[in-house]
């Protein structure tokens, strides 16, 4: 401990003879940090800050697609229909944001409302720290008006009051209840502050009235982009001499961008039998359709082809997580060290032997 005060006070006995030098190592460190906390501050809101949703790679936005092949938002039949026939996705939800004068608080405020469908917090798995979500009386045309509101909005403007009953807003000339919070950093959409239900407006029945934003959450074990494998059984009655053939396509979610084709077919043997057969693609959206077409000529008649057992899965390479390899190139790393300063120090050894022997 004497050695180390002793090296502190000679360091600053010499920073001291050396004013300038001083000067600029410290405005050099004083940049330096400020810049690294800067950059890292930069790096951890943009890529490594976790978003206040439960699995965000999961959540996807739709579209509906015009007569000319762009994307629009959605009317209210179209996501009606959508969402009735969807198989694929573990539900739907509706929103729009835009900002509204609200009153109520400490202070009027122009502030961002988003008006969202019943299925929006559940399919964000986002539930309030204080209060509740809206209940399926408040998701209702004709329902008393509630909200819900942003950590920040109610710290700020309704002095964190536990007592949510009593706070009122007017929005639109209409009096507002808030029935909860939500978690911190949750403000979609848009940077939004309050949230009201979707159902207090009538929904318009012109499916030309593209008002709505729609989002969807991916079912568990789903990717996008992912390769998977379709895989169905292909088999035939036929004779000796005859050859069934079939084409199977892969659809995009466009149902018009082919993403893999393939021909089959099997040669006849007086009896039934089957082959399996595979076909690997990427998938470029949500949904795929295979497609199978005969291909057999006139002249393979009697011949019938049979198709059974239609499956797709994901194929899953075996690749290290970016975990997995940060942790291999470490070790590498070390053991390199390791094997360097070994190398090193049997060096030292073998000189240091030559005039006292080695200790």
């Amino acid at each position: 401990m004497e050695t180390i005060l002793q090296d502190l006070r000679y360091g600053l006995r010499l920073l001291r003879k050396a004013p300038g030098f001083t000067a600029v190592a410290v405005l050099t460190l004083a940049l330096g940090i400020g810049a690294t906390t800067a950059i890292f501050s930069v790096v951890y809101e943009v890529l490594l800050r976790p978003l206040a949703y439960e699995k965000p790679d999961q959540i996807v936005r739709l579209w509906e697609v015009n007569a000319s092949g762009h994307r629009v938002n959605f009317a209210d039949p179209n996501f009606s229909d959508f969402r009735a026939q969807n198989h694929s996705l573990q539900g739907l939800a509706e929103y729009a944001a835009w900002p509204e004068s609200v009153s109520g608080g400490s202070a009027p405020t122009r502030t961002m409302v988003a008006t969202v469908s019943r299925d929006f917090f559940p399919l964000m798995r986002v539930v309030p720290v204080h209060g509740r979500s809206f209940a399926p009386d408040d998701a209702r045309l004709g329902a008393a008006p509630t909200a819900l509101v942003s950590f920040d909005y109610w710290r700020e403007y309704l002095h964190g009051t536990s007592e949510l009953s009593t706070i009122k807003l007017l929005m639109e000339n209409q009096v507002v209840s808030v029935v909860g919070v939500l978690p911190v950093g949750f403000h979609f959409p848009d940077d939004s502050a309050i949230w009201v239900p979707r159902e207090l407006r009538e929904p318009l029945p012109s499916r030309t009235a593209h008002n709505w934003h729609v989002i969807g959450r991916l079912r568990d074990g789903t990717a996008l982009g992912a390769t998977y494998q379709a895989s169905f059984w292909f088999g035939a009655v036929a004779l000796t001499g005859y050859t069934p053939s079939m084409a199977a396509d892969i659809l995009g979610s466009d149902g018009l961008t082919l993403l893999a084709t393939q021909n089959y077919s099997i040669a006849g043997n007086d009896g039934v039998q089957y082959q399996l057969e595979q076909l690997t693609f990427v998938a470029d959206g949500l949904f795929s359709t295979i497609r199978f077409t005969d291909t057999s000529s006139v002249n393979s008649d009697p011949a019938d082809g049979l198709l059974d057992t239609v499956s797709v899965a994901q194929v899953t390479a075996a690749v290290p997580e970016p975990a997995t390899w940060a942790m291999m190139i470490l070790g590498f790393a070390g053991v390199g060290f390791m094997a360097y300063r070994q190398k090193n120090s049997m060096a030292s050894c073998s000189s240091y032997t030559m005039l006292r022997g080695c200790p």
